[in-house]
């Protein structure tokens, strides 16, 4: 049987004109149901995350409370002073068992250019910390940019639909430090089967885009991928505990 280690989930936020926001325990309940053994959590919903201290602290208090929940908390460049400097953001995620750090300059307004977070990101580099990106955020340039400029750090883009397929395999064979979850809405036709032709299994990250889609789809993907046992195991689980396994602690 796969081992699941869901890399694109989270709870705690909310979203315009949506009263439900998502909790732990629904989380916790919906993995139990569908044997999802982990999950690399962040705050979702995200669109109305704002308090981002706030927000990284209960996720650290959470995940402390369950083994199988790992925090992937927001990490934000210093230049205004409302946060702490960067390698102390980066020292607590390290002290309180963080395996990723979330990276969203479009929401909280700061720049991937290096006069504005060439600190944070360099920091991040140096101890291997892999950084969850959302596509939107950054677009294909920005991320370009970001791999290309720190090599070593893990640079994991997520939430892309099929329009990208093309860019995508670009992007992953000029940079091999860039990542692919294949969660929610990545639904392209044979889309595992196509990138690990392309790239390899070990550049690709299970993940379900939970609490915006249904987790079932993402394991039926996988289940019946035409890849082997072994490479689906590298996608369930295995990709992401070497990523982490990778972090200088």
């Amino acid at each position: 049987m796969i081992e699941l280690f869901d890399a694109q989930t989270g709870f705690g936020g909310g979203r315009r004109g949506r009263p439900w926001v998502p909790s732990a325990q629904e989380l916790l309940g919906h993995m139990e149901r569908l044997s999802i053994a982990r999950a690399l959590v962040r705050t979702e919903f995200e669109e109305m995350d704002r308090n981002v201290l706030l927000s990284n602290r209960m996720l650290y208090e959470t995940c402390a409370e369950h083994e199988s929940l790992m925090p992937c908390p927001t990490l934000l460049p210093t230049g205004h002073g409302d946060v702490p400097p960067e390698d102390e953001q980066i020292d607590e995620l390290i002290r309180k068992g963080g395996c990723a750090a979330a990276l969203r300059p479009d929401q909280d307004g700061w720049s991937v250019a290096e006069w504005c977070s060439g600190k944070l990101l360099g920091l991040l580099a140096e101890r291997r910390v892999p950084v969850l990106c959302r596509l939107a955020s950054f677009e294909f340039e920005g991320i370009a940019e970001l791999a290309g400029r720190y090599p070593d750090l893990p640079v994991v883009v997520f939430q892309l639909g099929y329009r990208f397929q093309r860019m995508l395999v670009a992007l992953l064979r000029a940079f091999g430090n860039v990542y692919l979850g294949v969660g929610s809405p990545y639904s392209v036709h044979l889309g595992l089967e196509s990138m690990t032709g392309h790239v390899g299994a070990e550049r690709l990250l299970f993940g379900t885009g939970f609490p915006y889609a249904d987790m079932m789809p993402t394991i039926t993907m996988l289940t019946y991928a035409e890849l082997s046992d072994s490479d689906k195991q590298l996608v369930g689980s295995g990709n992401l505990d070497r990523l982490i396994g990778g972090i200088r602690r």
